[in-house]
């Protein structure tokens, strides 16, 4: 296996740079661009928005520990503000996990229905998010250890930004 250490990393089209970092690592495996997902959208709710999702070591520099994924969210919703957070998944052999930490700056209103009592719901502060980690270990013996935190900055924010983990995913605890 090879190591490649690349300084002033540039993706041009002609003579425009669409992006420009640093430093990036390769072990020429697998493709080493930064960047995991765009996304481009629009719709009543949030207006335009940009959604991306960044391999964070490769932002970092650094080489990704076996079994850990990580990624930084960087969005912007028009209608609603400017969000960030991370997500990390990892697997040990006798444990695995996940975190998720995002909070937006929010300017709008939470439509989470079609009854009037759903629509146009003031969120109770600006800056809104959550933090979730799920953790199992498996112990000697046939045990197994599972601990989880989270934290919602309010009622609605998990039903309006992860509408699909709100509605099949189980409950926060």
């Amino acid at each position: 296996r090879y190591t490649g250490i690349f300084d002033d990393v540039r993706a041009k089209y002609y003579d425009f740079s669409f992006f420009a970092w640093p430093g990036m690592t390769s072990d020429f495996v697998r493709p080493d661009l930064p960047i995991s997902r765009a996304r481009i959208g629009n719709d009543s709710d949030f207006g335009v928005s940009l959604e991306t999702r960044w391999h964070l070591y490769r932002l970092l520099g650094r080489k990704e520990p076996p079994g850990v994924e990580s990624r930084l969210a960087l969005d912007y919703f028009s209608k609603r503000g400017v969000g960030a957070g991370i997500e990390t998944e990892y697997e040990r052999p006798n444990s695995y996990g996940w975190f998720i930490g995002y909070l937006m700056k929010d300017r709008g209103e939470d439509d989470l229905g079609r009854i009037s009592s759903r629509k146009n719901l003031e969120p109770d502060r600006d800056l809104r998010g959550r933090f979730t980690f799920r953790h199992r270990e498996y112990l000697p013996y046939d045990w197994q250890m599972t601990v989880e935190l989270s934290y919602l900055s309010d009622r609605h924010f998990l039903e309006s930004m992860y509408r699909g983990e709100f509605y099949t995913d189980k409950g926060q605890e």
